[in-house]
């Protein structure tokens, strides 16, 4: 199976905790997602371990979960928090329900998602590493090296890796996910533990062409063509999303607006040039990718429901977009992007 230039492994077996494809049913096959594809998939053949790094939304997760899918393999995913702790890791003693109460089995060892991925062969995502403490991370440190490796000092001493009591599978795998350290509330990695993921990839946030290409995906099932290293790629036509909009005249219209509108108003709650949306607001305001796929599904749905294109529309975007947002200056604000793309009353 290849993904852009790079060709992995796709399984043969069928496994009860393989993903569904309807997971991905929404997904734009653009530069900036494949290249995020391509980095997971170079991980994947290489068996190194990767870090994705980019602002929220970008898909970061997606990327990894979409290649395991492909590949037809298992993968377990953790989000981390600033609670998280070694056990959710590696493992920890939990009560045995099924031993009688003050039995000398009344507790048993749980093993956790690190040490089972590596006996069972799943890839693990990490999501959020950077909310974890470091000194929880840090446990990790002898999984990120080549080859993997592991003593279960929480438990007997087990020892996972080359000539220790477990073998580490060989379709075992460690993915991380992370939005930049300035957002609130995440730590700061060492030098140290960044350099043992192999694979670190910043990912690019999309623009308004992006969003453009991810609302023509939605509507007409059509991937945008792009060139990466000098070749031209376009992934084959998917079934589209929202059909139901596909046959209205003023559809490509709208979409070129709702998509101007889309970057003019994350662009104002926190782009390159500053926040001019929020300012006096501790916690800024937030619009990406799912904010434009929330307002496109209550679209098709109020036109489902008989109810005219753009009426429907200017009630999508007053649910998803205005109400989210103070009333006062703020919202002006967005009234008057939507104006100037020309969907404002």
């Amino acid at each position: 199976m290849r993904i852009l230039d790079v060709t992995i492994e796709r399984r043969s077996a069928d496994s009860a905790g393989l993903l569904s494809a309807e997971r991905f049913a929404h997904l734009c096959l653009d530069a900036t997602f494949l290249t995020a594809a391509r980095s997971v998939a170079i991980a994947a053949h290489s068996r190194l371990p990767c870090a994705l790094e980019g602002d929220t939304a970008v898909a970061k997760t997606t990327a990894v979960l979409w290649v395991a899918h492909l590949c037809r393999q298992e993968a377990v995913r953790l989000n981390l928090n600033g609670q998280s702790d070694t056990g959710e890791l590696v493992g920890r003693f939990v009560p045995n329900l099924n031993h009688a109460q003050g039995s000398p089995a009344a507790w048993r060892f749980w093993e956790g998602i690190v040490p089972d991925a590596m006996r069972h062969g799943r890839w693990v995502v990490l999501d959020e590493l950077n909310l974890a403490e470091p000194q929880v991370l840090e446990r990790l440190n002898p999984v990120l090296e080549q080859p993997p490796s592991l003593v279960l000092s929480e438990h007997t001493g087990e020892r996972f890796g080359l000539g220790g009591d477990v073998a580490v599978a060989e379709s075992f795998r460690i993915f991380a996910t992370m939005n930049p350290a300035e957002y609130a509330g995440r730590s700061v990695l060492s030098p140290a533990f960044r350099d043992r993921w192999s694979l670190w990839s910043v990912l690019e946030s999309p623009g308004e062409t992006e969003y453009r290409a991810l609302l023509t995906r939605l509507v007409h099932g059509v991937h945008p063509q792009f060139v990466l290293n000098g070749v031209e790629w376009r992934a084959a036509d998917s079934s589209p999303v929202y059909p139901n909009l596909a046959g209205d005249g003023r559809i490509d219209g709208l979409l070129d607006a709702i998509a101007s509108f889309h970057v003019a108003v994350a662009a104002a709650a926190g782009g390159d040039s500053g926040v001019t949306l929020g300012r006096a607001r501790r916690e800024r305001y937030v619009f990406t990718r799912r904010t434009m796929l929330a307002a496109m599904s209550l679209l098709a749905s109020l036109v489902d429901r008989g109810i005219d294109l753009e009426a429907a529309a200017l009630e999508a975007i007053e649910l998803v977009y205005l109400q989210r947002v103070q009333p006062g200056p703020d919202r002006q604000a967005v009234r008057s992007a939507l104006r100037t793309v020309g969907l404002g009353r």
